[in-house]
């Protein structure tokens, strides 16, 4: 494990977005209910909102919430504004109560003919997928095109077959976990309330300044404020760590269009940080391809100091070197081996730090065991799963690589 001081981007003007979203404080969370003001703030101001609820109906309220550092670090630069309800014991929506309507479970019929239809269309699909391929040219298989499932016609006896098979299934499972099907409704058939959209009016709810902003007073979140506000400064995107274990993921660009490039935990400069955390932060960064940052917060200062984890020199220089050479090969033909047993064949179009690969002209060595994979044309393949890679032997010289190798070890080895 290697340690040293790393040195991130100059602070930059602070962003700015044609309106101001507003944020709403309810239930101890800091919320946004108009996806265009989730939109605006990661577009104009590099802030990232996680949703709530995954509802994907209209008839539902959506919601993302704002983590309470981002909010306070936002309405210091006057970039949002944030509102809380005057009265929480007579806090009511304008709703209008006729437009309530009730799902009546009685249409069990039409839920079971809709599983029908879907189940005679899947298998149609696929019976249409096997003639395709099996209509081969040349003693080639034919490539399947994408079939959009609504477009496949079924006739009535079809769908009857499908719906006898239906029954039959149920009856063997009974009381066991039943497969789902489109259309099925996870909560007992009982019944059930649609709501209808939520209005807020503007007189039920207060602007919040950020002096009487609702914020914990421990001096975790001080230090997590102050690491949050100084690299989104420096222009990065940050989401919250949970998954990988950390405090933040720190993002160059927006999440979705790239990977994240630090792992960030943060301390404070008067913790005892035990090697077995800071080894384990390096082993995790290691295997996600990302560098872990440990992020310093004083007292007395409202500027933290980072030091950087990750792979020791020589590895770091035989990634370089491996990154390198597989630069090198760019254009030619390569055949790209992956952990479960998939084989891939094409022309190596681009190569990252990380041997994240894209190829062109794919093709597949087993295409019977994955027939899926000859409708796709390009690809992109992420290098941690990858197993081997097949070159050219005649476009690869062994010995000027060994070299190299030799080379990069006598290097790491002086003082």
């Amino acid at each position: 494990m290697s340690r040293e001081n790393v040195t991130l981007p100059a602070l930059q003007t602070v962003p700015i977005a044609p309106r101001k979203p507003p944020v709403y404080y309810i239930n101890d969370e800091f919320v946004l209910f108009d996806e265009q003001d989730v939109l605006l703030a990661r577009e104009n101001l590099r802030v990232v909102c996680e949703p709530m609820n995954t509802s994907n109906s209209d008839q539902f309220i959506s919601s993302w919430c704002m983590p309470p550092e981002t909010a306070a670090t936002l309405l210091q630069y006057d970039l949002i504004e944030v509102y809380r309800p005057k009265d929480t014991d007579s806090l009511s929506f304008d709703v209008d109560a006729s437009i309530y309507s009730i799902i009546e479970p009685a249409k069990e019929e039409e839920k079971k003919w809709a599983k029908a239809k879907w189940m005679a269309q899947k298998t149609k699909m696929k019976e249409i997928r096997k003639r395709t391929r099996d209509e081969a040219t040349d003693g080639l298989p034919n490539k399947v095109r994408k079939i959009d499932l609504s477009t496949v016609e079924v006739t009535e006896e079809e769908i009857q077959a499908a719906s006898e098979k239906l029954n039959e299934i149920s009856s063997k499972l009974k009381g066991k976990d039943k497969k789902k099907f489109p259309g099925d409704n996870p909560t007992p058939n009982l019944g059930s309330i649609r709501l209808p959209p939520v209005y807020f009016s503007d007189d039920l709810y207060e602007p919040i300044c950020l002096s009487d902003l609702p914020l914990p007073s421990t001096e975790k979140f001080r230090n997590r404020r102050v690491v949050w506000h100084d690299l989104w400064r420096r222009g990065f995107y940050l989401t919250t760590g949970s998954r990988f274990g950390c405090d933040l993921m720190v993002y160059e660009a927006q999440p979705g269009t790239v990977h994240a490039a630090y792992l960030c935990q943060i301390a404070a400069s008067t913790d005892c940080v035990s090697v077995s955390s800071l080894s384990a932060l390096s082993r995790l960064s290691t295997q996600v391809k990302k560098t872990g940052l440990l992020a310093i917060a004083a007292l007395d200062s409202h500027t933290p100091y980072y030091l950087k984890f990750g792979l020791n020199f020589q590895e770091a220089e035989f990634e370089m070197l491996f990154f390198s050479f597989f630069k090198s090969m760019v254009g030619k033909d390569v055949v790209v081996e992956l952990k479960n047993d998939l084989s891939i064949c094409g022309t190596l179009h681009s190569v990252d730090q990380y041997l994240n690969m894209k190829l062109t002209d794919i093709t597949v060595s087993d295409p019977d065991r994955f027939p899926h994979m000859l409708s796709v044309k390009n690809c992109f393949i992420r290098g941690s799963v990858v197993r081997y890679v097949q070159l050219p032997a005649d476009q690869v010289d062994t010995q000027l690589l060994q070299d190299a190798a030799r080379k990069e070890i006598a290097q790491s080895k002086k003082p």
